[in-house]
């Protein structure tokens, strides 16, 4: 009887080991995502409380409250360049909300309370300051006072945003009907109710490039909206209250205080929940958007949890962003920014 190799079946086993090692660490059917995908870049102080943010490509704007608002080139996020700035806010007037067009280049600002230049003037950035010729003219109505979304088209820009006040989606509009003639705007519409529930109260929103939106309402679950056609499309509810909701290609994305919940809309009509993420430790989740494969989530007190969504059937919470006064957040070119009453805006990188 011939003896076994041991040096032969040694080698086998390690190659199966390895084998199995490998197929664990790298399986072809999981994208290969970093563990903690976000590294802080920069912290930027504010002359007064940070109160928003947004970003469409490396342009960053910032709301400061009764500082005004600060238009940044954020290319290089070490060597931010500041290329427009309003802080002349009449008394009593404070700035809570910004929106980026970079299409015309406009800054919309929400600032209630201000008596010079309206409650939702709308400024041309690429100028060098706050002037007559940057200002291109106050938005029609109040403006929204909750979230506020812009939607720039060559000779339409839309503004969406929740009215807080009367409890609904709006959306309120300026074209011009000469496209050389660049500063002439027209109010169409001024201000339009998109959708108004019946019971709960409108949260926060989330609209699709098709404009298709999810809105969060609450205690009443989430509602799925077409503003184009103008119809109810479905209903749904999630496991606490929805505060806001974000698009993942056909998955909505819904946060509610405790949970993220990915509900599959690929059936516009009949949407299904696909997962439920409990957060440890939150506190109360109330903003979220997607950054490539990630759902940001916006705590009123701990920060930003980061979840990979990459499988939306099994969301994994993979980092903890923590801030001391979180208000919001914009992602845009692979960086994520943070507005933080204590600190200002606050830069990571991915």
């Amino acid at each position: 009887m011939k003896k076994p190799n041991l040096r032969h079946a040694a080698i086998a086993i390690g190659v199966m080991l390895m084998t199995v090692f490998i197929g664990s660490c790298d399986d072809p059917n999981e994208p290969d995502l970093p563990l903690r995908p976000y590294t802080q870049a920069a912290v930027y102080p504010t002359a007064g409380l940070a109160k928003h943010v947004a970003a469409a490509g490396d342009i960053v704007a910032v709301a400061a409250g009764v500082a005004g608002a600060t238009v940044m080139n954020m290319s290089h996020p070490s060597r931010p360049d500041t290329i427009f700035h309003w802080g002349n806010i009449g008394l009593g007037g404070r700035c809570t909300n910004v929106t980026l067009d970079t299409i015309h280049h406009y800054i919309a600002v929400r600032a209630p309370g201000e008596p010079n230049w309206g409650p939702f003037p709308i400024f041309d950035y690429s100028k060098d300051s706050v002037s007559l010729a940057s200002f291109i003219r106050s938005a029609g109505g109040n403006g929204p006072y909750g979230d506020l979304e812009v939607e720039p088209r060559q000779d339409t820009i839309f503004y969406w945003g929740t009215d807080t006040n009367d409890n609904r989606l709006t959306v309120s509009g300026m074209c011009r009907t000469n496209s050389s003639d660049t500063a002439r705007w027209n109010d169409c519409p001024a201000v339009e109710t998109v959708y108004q529930p019946y019971y709960g109260t409108v949260a926060g929103f989330g609209r699709r490039s098709d404009n298709i939106f999810a809105i969060a309402v609450g205690e009443y679950g989430v509602h799925l909206h077409d503003a184009e056609q103008r119809i109810a499309l479905a209903d749904f509810y999630t496991p606490g209250l929805a505060q806001d909701c974000a698009w993942y290609g056909n998955y909505v994305i819904v946060v509610d205080r405790f949970h993220v919940t990915i509900v599959d809309a690929s059936v516009l009509t009949a949407p299904r929940i696909a997962a439920t993420l409990d957060i440890p430790g939150a506190d109360r989740l109330f903003k979220v958007l997607v950054d490539g494969d990630y759902a940001c989530v916006l705590d009123e007190y701990d920060g930003i949890y980061v979840v990979n969504i990459s499988d939306p059937l099994q969301p994994k919470m993979v980092q903890l962003l923590s801030l001391p006064e979180p208000s919001f957040i914009a992602a845009s070119n692979h960086k994520l920014y943070a507005t933080d009453e204590a600190q200002g805006l606050v830069v990571y990188v991915r």
